[in-house]
């Protein structure tokens, strides 16, 4: 068995959020190889910040050779502070599974974007890890939330209601929240909970999140994705989620978003 990494970009994507922009032009699979076990997802901008802002992306992955969606991979957030800082994130990409069976030839297309504008345009950059062998396990399915408003109050906040289809089980669940400009030296302290008639068990699932800390000067506030995975949770198909975030503490103004993975065997 071989296995192997493949790097798909860098490429400026657009600063609009919700602009989705191609990373590379297409990934052709090289011959012999059967399986995208991983992918792991970057964003940053080239240089320093320029603007109190946070930056996250998502790349969409999309092919009409073999069945990936929905397949949409959160890279790690950078956070805000309330002057301009460094622009990089603080945490290695996570290696995100998929074990998507593939053959040579096959055309890959990966689409990213940022979830909240930013004052210049990021770039985003993509790993893929190959084996010659077929998929060790289930093909993993990714889909998000819709990003949503934390507002400033120590209170439950519900996102907008996703529903998922052809799905069997949730594997993982993931979050992340981040405020969009410190105003004070505060701290984001949070749970998450992914309510659903559709779960198969007697109560919601739900995330106690990274916290992150908050710098009132120039510098990057700690930010990482929250994130659970090897769970087995059984759900109806399809399942539709209200998202909810609570703040333990007041935060300043910020976006927060959720998401699932799951198998559909």
């Amino acid at each position: 068995m071989t296995i192997i990494t493949a790097a798909v970009g860098p490429t400026t994507i657009s600063k609009t959020a919700g602009t989705e922009t191609a990373i590379g032009t297409s990934y052709q699979i090289p011959q012999g190889f059967n399986c995208i076990k991983s992918i792991k997802v970057w964003v940053a901008t080239p240089g320093a910040f320029t603007a109190a802002e946070p930056l996250w992306g998502v790349v969409r992955i999309y092919s009409k050779d073999v069945k990936v969606e929905p397949c949409a991979i959160l890279a790690e957030p950078i956070g805000s502070a309330l002057t301009s800082g460094f622009a990089t994130p603080l945490d290695a990409s996570y290696e995100w599974p998929l074990n998507l069976p593939v053959s040579g030839g096959n055309i890959i297309y990966f689409y990213g974007q940022i979830l909240v504008s930013a004052t210049v345009a990021p770039v985003m950059g993509i790993t893929l890890k190959l084996t010659t062998e077929g998929p060790a396990g289930p093909q993993f399915f990714y889909e998000k939330g819709t990003i949503t408003a934390t507002g400033t109050a120590a209170a439950t906040v519900s996102g907008t209601a996703y529903r998922v289809s052809n799905i069997k089980r949730v594997t993982g669940l993931f979050a992340a929240a981040s405020i969009t400009t410190a105003a004070a030296a505060k701290c984001e302290i949070a749970s998450v909970e992914f309510a659903s008639t559709d779960w198969k068990v007697a109560f919601n699932p739900s995330l106690a999140m990274e916290p992150q800390n908050a710098i009132l000067s120039a510098g990057v506030m700690t930010n990482r994705l929250s994130k659970e995975l090897g769970l087995d949770i059984p759900c109806n198909d399809p399942i539709t989620i209200t998202d909810k975030i609570t703040f333990h503490t007041a935060p300043d103004a910020g976006y927060w978003i959720t998401g699932i993975q799951f198998v559909n065997a």
